[in-house]
């Protein structure tokens, strides 16, 4: 990312918290799982309507181009995933996601991830807080189009579970 070796750009990235919700309700309700015909839940969705015109801070830099930056928190997260309902980014740009320590970082997604249907979603990013950066050439101002639709709070921990059996 842009960020990571740039001295131009704030140190402050604007933030977008999350609701609290009762996580050991839904572990509760989770108990009741059969695995015949359900999907398994992981994590609680939050429908959202975030874009690069109304969350989030442009920052231009001197040649032109811009970096736009959200920081998502959700406090108790254990991961944290992303779903699109409008993702194109045209030949120059790049979106990256990643963990305050640096420590997780996916991408760069790039005009290589347009789908027909305009859709995108991501995997997981360890923690309770994810950085979405993307980075827009100055010719390309304007034509890019990402809108986050679901950011979902990972509850269960897939980072220490001992696997051993299919369906575990």
């Amino acid at each position: 990312p842009f960020s990571f070796t740039s001295n131009e750009l704030a140190q402050k990235v604007v933030v977008m918290e999350m609701p609290t919700f009762d996580v050991e309700a839904m572990k509760a309700e989770d108990a009741f799982y059969t695995g015949k015909g359900e999907e398994y839940r992981f994590g609680k969705e939050f429908e959202v309507q975030y874009d690069l015109n109304n969350s989030g801070q442009w920052e231009e830099l001197d040649n032109g181009d811009r970096v736009w930056r959200l920081q998502v928190h959700s406090a108790s997260a254990l991961s944290l995933n992303f779903q699109f309902d409008q993702f194109y980014i045209p030949e120059g740009g790049e979106l990256f996601l990643y963990n305050p320590d640096h420590s997780e970082i996916l991408g760069a997604f790039t005009h290589l991830n347009n789908k027909p249907y305009n859709k995108f979603s991501t995997t997981l990013v360890k923690g309770n807080t994810t950085i979405l950066e993307y980075y827009e050439p100055a010719e390309l101002v304007g034509q890019s189009n990402i809108r986050l639709s679901m950011i979902v709070h990972g509850y269960k921990d897939f980072y220490n579970k001992n696997y051993k059996n299919y369906g575990d």
